[in-house]
């Protein structure tokens, strides 16, 4: 009479520990996108785990915005990668910070590259991060920072960086970006696209034929020139 009900019980501690588990590490891998003016905050999650984010709403001082992120598993085509894209307009003096995240990445690689681009009549602070320990990113390492206001004075801005750091493949790891923008008084505007990025072998791969290339026709030229 009793062992029917042990069983019972043992099968429905196990399927609890197993939704468990899956819910626990589904919950750990969710892209996620924040948004903070100092009035109002809104953070957005990856909740059907396309790998694509968008934002399309007013906060405060900062009342019209249009953010996007990309990232797994819709970046198929590259082995890691996050891609944080952002039009922001304010109509008084305030601080905007963004920040896109993603975990359990895993391809490995021996440096990470960081790229920016826009344009901006005040200030824009760029920064990204990764966490070996596939935690928190902007908890784990700084890899690459900036401040447009130090490139140009023309208001269009661009920067990329690469840092190396030792990404074996065998542990699952984060990143993350944060865009802080500054804007004074009056209608002010600023957008960009930032990309946190291992660079594709295929790449790499074609770069160097392509100086291989480029190298045997210089070398042909040469000898066409002394014939």
């Amino acid at each position: 009479m009793l062992r029917p009900q042990l069983n019972a019980l043992a099968i429905t501690i196990s399927s609890f520990v197993a939704v468990t588990t899956l819910m626990s590490s589904t919950a750990e891998a969710v892209l996620s996108l924040s948004l903070n003016d100092g009035g109002a905050s809104v953070t957005v999650t990856d909740d059907d785990n396309d790998g694509i984010l968008l934002f399309t709403d007013p906060l405060s001082v900062f009342d019209a915005n249009t953010t996007t992120v990309f990232s797994k598993p819709l970046l198929l085509g590259s082995p890691t990668a996050i891609d944080l894209n952002s039009i922001n307009s304010s109509g008084a003096a305030g601080t905007l910070i963004i920040e896109a995240s993603d975990t359990d990445f895993t391809y490995p690689s021996s440096y990470l590259n960081f790229g920016i681009g826009g344009t901006t009549n005040n200030e824009v602070t760029y920064e990204a991060f990764v966490n070996t320990d596939n935690g928190d990113p902007f908890l784990g390492t700084l890899i690459a920072s900036g401040n447009a206001s130090n490139l140009t004075n023309t208001g269009a801005f661009s920067d990329a960086q690469r840092l190396s750091i030792d990404l074996d493949g065998t542990t699952p790891y984060s990143l993350g970006i944060r865009i802080t923008i500054e804007h004074g008084a009056g209608r002010q505007i600023s957008s960009f696209d930032s990309e946190l990025r291992v660079p594709e072998p295929g790449s790499l791969g074609l770069l160097g034929t392509g100086l291989v290339l480029a190298g045997l026709m210089l070398q042909r030229r040469r000898r066409v020139r002394r014939g």
